[in-house]
């Protein structure tokens, strides 16, 4: 939800490109805490489109964001896949959750990943 003028306001899925184009500008100068915020906005849209943030968010290396939202999705979406598990595990060990890392890349590598770093991560 966004607030604006004093009133939440939810986004719609005709907000999504925009958001979407907006968020490498709140990576790179907004504070974690704003970024956070930011990424919140997300759970607005749909289970893909939420995906579709949170891997952008991994893919800058932004482990905490990406986090958020991963642990928002329900575990019956269509998105919670082999490479969910994946970069939920990654996040969770760049963030030395190393137990909650390990069931996580365990689970990705047991469906069928074919991440070739998990049997390093495992090992660490």
């Amino acid at each position: 939800m966004l607030r604006l003028a004093g009133k939440l306001e939810t986004l719609q899925p005709d907000d999504f490109d925009g958001f979407k184009s907006m968020l490498p500008a709140v990576i790179r100068y907004d504070t974690a805490a704003q970024l956070l915020d930011y990424a919140a906005l997300a759970l607005d849209f749909s289970w893909p489109e939420t995906n579709e943030i949170a891997g952008q968010l991994f893919d800058q290396e932004q482990w905490t964001a990406a986090l958020s939202l991963y642990q928002e999705m329900p575990a019956d979406s269509s998105v919670v896949t082999d490479g969910f598990w994946y970069r939920t595990g990654i996040c969770l060990y760049q963030l030395q959750e190393r137990e909650a890392a390990k069931e996580c890349l365990e689970r990705a590598r047991d469906i069928g990943s074919a991440e070739k770093d998990i049997p390093a991560y495992l090992a660490w």
